[in-house]
C-alpha cells in the first residue's frame, strides 16, 4: 500500500490508499447532527439549537470473506493507519454513479452569494449545461477537495450554468479556488537573485516533491504505464548567475558552485544533461523533459524536481530570475479508454492507443542562502472541480484497536469503523 500526502484546508494530510481488491461488501453509515433541544416542562414546547458545522459523517465499513493473501492486504492497511493518526478515502459502494445527468464541466463558485464558506450548507457551483433539469438527483454523493458530501434536492441549472446545491454535511473548508476550466491548479514558483558574494556560493533555490496521481484522478483499471516522464514550464532570465534545472531524488544544495547535488538534469528541448548547468541563457518559457524513470508508479516515490540560479562570483546589481508555472511527471499509458489529461501539453505526441495523466507534487520548500533574491513555490491543488461519479470521502479509524478473525477454512470477516477526518 502507498502513503501519499494531500492538502486539506491548509493542512498536510498522510493518506493511506486502501487495497484494490475485494471491494467492501457493505457501508452503514452514520448521520450526525449537532442540535441542543430544552422542551418546557409547563407548555411541552421545545426550543433547539443548531451547531453549524459540527455535523460528522461516518459509519462501519464490512468486507466480503478473505482468502489469507486478501486478508493480509486489509490488515495490513489498517496497521498502516497507525490507529486514528492517518487518513483514507472511501466510497458508498451502494451509490458508485450518481442518478442526475451530470450535464455540463460543473466546479465551484466561490463568487456567488455566500461564497461558499466552511460551515455553509450550500455549495455554490457554475458550468453545468444551462437550463439542465435534474443535474443532479436527491441523494446524489458529489465529491469537492477530498470531502464527499450528499445532494439533498434535485438539481436544475440556471440559464448561465450556475446551480445552489442543498447538501449534507455541510462544507468543511471552502474551496481553494474558484473553479476553471482545469481540473487543478497546477504547481508553481519563482527565484530571484540581485547580487552575490565571492565568500561562497550564493543560491536561491525552489524545490517540489512527494508526486503522486490525484487521488480522485486515478489511471483506467486496465491501465499499463509506458513511461513516466519529468517535466517542468519555465523561463529564465540569465545575468551574472548559472541556472539548474533539475531532478531526481536526494537533491542537494550544500556544494560550492554546483547548484544541485545528485540531481539529472532536463535534456529536452536543449539543455546539457549530466553537466549543467541548462540552459545556458535567457530562455522564454519552455515546457523541458527528460527520459523515463520507470514504468510503475512506484518509482515516483523520493523524487524531486528542482530550480536554481546562483554565482560564487561577487557581483551586484543582477537581475537573475526564473519562473516556474507548471511541475509534474508524465505518465504515458496504454488503455482501451485512454485520456490525455490537458492539465500541461504532454511533452511528445502521445502515440495511439495511449493516455497521459500527470503526477503532481504536494510538498514544497524555498531557500535564498543570504538574502538576496527571493524564492516562492505552491504545489498541485485541487481547483474545485466536482467529482460526480466515484465520489469519495476523507476519513480514519473511529478508534485506534482493530481486530480481525479466521477460522481454518482459510477465509476471515473484517469490518472497521471510521469517521471524517477531521
Amino acid at each position: 500500500m502507498s502513503i501519499s500526502t494531500i492538502t486539506v484546508g491548509g493542512q498536510s494530510v498522510s493518506v493511506v490508499a486502501l487495497p484494490s481488491a475485494p471491494g467492501l461488501r457493505r457501508v452503514e453509515w452514520n448521520y450526525l447532527d449537532s442540535v441542543a433541544r430544552v422542551r418546557s416542562v409547563f407548555t411541552g414546547q421545545s426550543q433547539t439549537q443548531q451547531w453549524f458545522g459540527a455535523d460528522m459523517l461516518g459509519g462501519t465499513a464490512e468486507l466480503p470473506p478473505l482468502t489469507v493473501a486478501q486478508a493480509d492486504d486489509w490488515e495490513a492497511f489498517l496497521m498502516q493507519l497507525r490507529g486514528s493518526a492517518l487518513a483514507f478515502q472511501l466510497s458508498d459502494p451502494l451509490r458508485p454513479t450518481i442518478r442526475g445527468s451530470g450535464a455540463g464541466s460543473p466546479m465551484v463558485d466561490n463568487t456567488q452569494p455566500g461564497g461558499n464558506a466552511a460551515g455553509s450548507q450550500m455549495l455554490a457551483t457554475k458550468g453545468w449545461t444551462a437550463n439542465a433539469v435534474n443535474v443532479l438527483r436527491r441523494g446524489d454523493w458529489i465529491e469537492v477537495q477530498y470531502r464527499m458530501y450528499r445532494v439533498l434536492d434535485d438539481v436544475t441549472a440556471d440559464s448561465n450554468g450556475n446551480a445552489i446545491i442543498p447538501i449534507w454535511p455541510s462544507l468543511r473548508e471552502q474551496p481553494a479556488a474558484t473553479g476553471t476550466s482545469a481540473r487543478w491548479l497546477n504547481a508553481a514558483g519563482s527565484i530571484t537573485r540581485t547580487s552575490t558574494s565571492s565568500l561562497g556560493s550564493q543560491v536561491s533555490w525552489a524545490l517540489w516533491s512527494n508526486f503522486a496521481l490525484p487521488s480522485n484522478t486515478p489511471l483506467p483499471p486496465d491501465a499499463v504505464i509506458q513511461g513516466i516522464y519529468p517535466v517542468i514550464i519555465a523561463s529564465g532570465v540569465k545575468d551574472g548567475c548559472d541556472q539548474f534545472l533539475g531532478y531526481g531524488p536526494g537533491i542537494n544544495w550544500n556544494t560550492l558552485g554546483g547548484g544541485m547535488a545528485g540531481a539529472s538534469w532536463f535534456s529536452q528541448p536543449y539543455g546539457n544533461p549530466g553537466s549543467g548547468p541548462s540552459p545556458a541563457a535567457s530562455f522564454s518559457s519552455t515546457e523541458f523533459y527528460s527520459t523515463s524513470i520507470g514504468t510503475l508508479l512506484s518509482v515516483l516515490n523520493g523524487q524531486e524536481i528542482a530550480v536554481s540560479i546562483n554565482s560564487s562570483l561577487n557581483q551586484t546589481g543582477l537581475t537573475d530570475s526564473m519562473t516556474v508555472t507548471g511541475v509534474g511527471f508524465a505518465v504515458y499509458y496504454t488503455s482501451a479508454t485512454p485520456a490525455t489529461d490537458t492539465l500541461m501539453p504532454a511533452p511528445f505526441t502521445v502515440p495511439g492507443g495511449q493516455g497521459v495523466a500527470w503526477a503532481l507534487p504536494s510538498t514544497t520548500s524555498v531557500s535564498v542562502s543570504d538574502g538576496s533574491g527571493t524564492a516562492t513555490a505552491t504545489p498541485g491543488i485541487d481547483n474545485g472541480g466536482l467529482t460526480l461519479n466515484g465520489a469519495k470521502g476523507l476519513f480514519r479509524l473511529a478508534q485506534n484497536k482493530r481486530s480481525s478473525s479466521a477460522d481454518i477454512t482459510l477465509l476471515s470477516k473484517l469490518s472497521f469503523a471510521f469517521e471524517e477526518y477531521r
